[in-house]
């Protein structure tokens, strides 16, 4: 058994933020075991996609179909060897010199934590505020509808500080319910043991819905402040239509599945 397996699903990824996201890793844990699988981004990117990482020494794989980001990282997954510890990243992820080491050693002394996020920064350094509480139909429409000046006002900037755990902070460690899938480190026999991500969700709220399985069970979520990696996300569904309606489409699975909550 190996210590770590990782999987990483790509759509049309910009190959040199790939590169950097697998070198992270590989400048970290040499022996971790990465399948790199391509989620039907067309022939001509997937040969050139196996083509920019052969140097690598990683397993590039072909879904043969876009079934949303669950979907590729559970068929990933099935590629990989048997292991302690599986990281589910995205491929816009750097990780910072020595933080996934401190990971997994800090999961290997807290024995009953079975996932954990690090801090996640946007490239200028700021904060990605990922921790999340419990959402509310409110916490979605003032996160993803508002304009920016509006969230920036009294009551709703409040309530989106509560809903992204601003309250508590991000310099310390601590317990929490959902943390967000472009970075999870998690004990492989649970991943195992509760079936992976549900791929009823095409895209967005398979995080959560992961989550919430791992915590019906009583298993520790966990944040840990001392570990960085650098996002470089676009917000799709705000530039994107068809996004949008895939987020409210698992929105309503969401909510259905675990209880509404509209505030």
């Amino acid at each position: 058994m190996i210590d770590l397996s990782v999987t990483i699903v790509t759509y049309k990824t910009d190959y040199n933020l790939l590169i950097g996201a697998i070198q992270s890793i590989i400048d970290e844990n040499s022996l971790s075991y990465i399948v790199v699988a391509d989620n039907d981004s067309g022939e001509n990117y997937f040969n050139n996609l196996k083509l920019s990482l052969q140097h690598m020494n990683i397993n590039v794989v072909s879904t043969h179909k876009n079934g949303g980001y669950g979907f590729g990282h559970n068929y990933a997954e099935k590629y990989c060897p048997d292991s302690k510890f599986h990281l589910i990243m995205n491929g816009d992820i750097v990780v910072h010199k020595g933080s996934l080491k401190k990971m997994i050693n800090y999961m290997k002394k807290e024995s009953d934590i079975v996932l954990l996020s690090p801090k996640i920064l946007n490239p200028n350094g700021s904060i990605q505020y990922l921790n999340k509480r419990e959402p509310t139909v409110l916490d979605l429409f003032l996160r993803r509808i508002l304009t920016k000046p509006l969230k920036n006002f009294g009551f709703f900037k409040r309530r989106l500080h509560h809903y992204e755990m601003r309250d508590i902070g991000y310099d310390h460690n601590y317990d929490l319910p959902l943390i967000s899938g472009c970075f999870m480190l998690i004990v492989r026999k649970v991943f195992k043991k509760i079936k992976g991500f549900d791929e009823s969700y095409f895209m967005y709220f398979e995080d959560f819905d992961l989550c919430k399985r791992i915590g019906v069970q009583g298993c520790r979520i966990s944040y840990f402040s001392k570990s960085l990696v650098t996002h470089y996300w676009e917000r799709g569904s705000a530039k994107n239509f068809k996004l949008f309606v895939s987020l409210v489409r698992s929105a309503i699975i969401y909510f259905n599945r675990w209880g509404w909550k509209l505030w």
